[in-house]
């Protein structure tokens, strides 16, 4: 599991990346098997948006009243990062 933490109290947690390429501005995490962004408020658990690779699709599910793009699918990108 590949955790990233943000100052701002965002974390991102990915399963099982095939490759990772990154520079100083740009990082590309390829054919991960689960991406999960949480957010927390004074140390809690807020709000969670969860992506899951099945083998045949790409199932979302979040504790929020976010919706997935209607479009999303294999081959796609489940999450862009650049700064």
């Amino acid at each position: 599991m590949l955790l990233i933490y943000f100052n701002d109290n965002y974390q991102l947690q990915i399963a099982n990346p095939s490759s990772i390429y990154y520079t100083n501005s740009y990082r590309k995490i390829i054919k991960a098997k689960e991406i999960k962004w949480q957010v927390r408020k004074d140390n809690k658990l807020v709000d969670i948006y969860h992506y899951c690779y099945t083998g045949s699709k790409i199932t979302t599910t979040s504790n929020t009243s976010w919706k997935p793009m209607p479009t999303l699918g294999i081959g796609m990108n489940a999450l862009y990062l650049q700064n």
